[in-house]
């Protein structure tokens, strides 16, 4: 998606560095809400 609004794609700075860690949390919290319901 960024590519196609002309952004570098390898480039870290501190806008993509907050997004990545942000997707990450995002990503496991999510995860270890859906372990914990699924659980017998």
């Amino acid at each position: 998606m960024p590519v196609a609004l002309g952004m570098p794609v390898a480039q870290l700075d501190g806008t993509s560095l907050m997004s990545l860690m942000g997707h990450l949390v995002f990503g496991g919290v999510l995860g270890l809400v859906v372990a914990f319901t699924r659980r017998p």
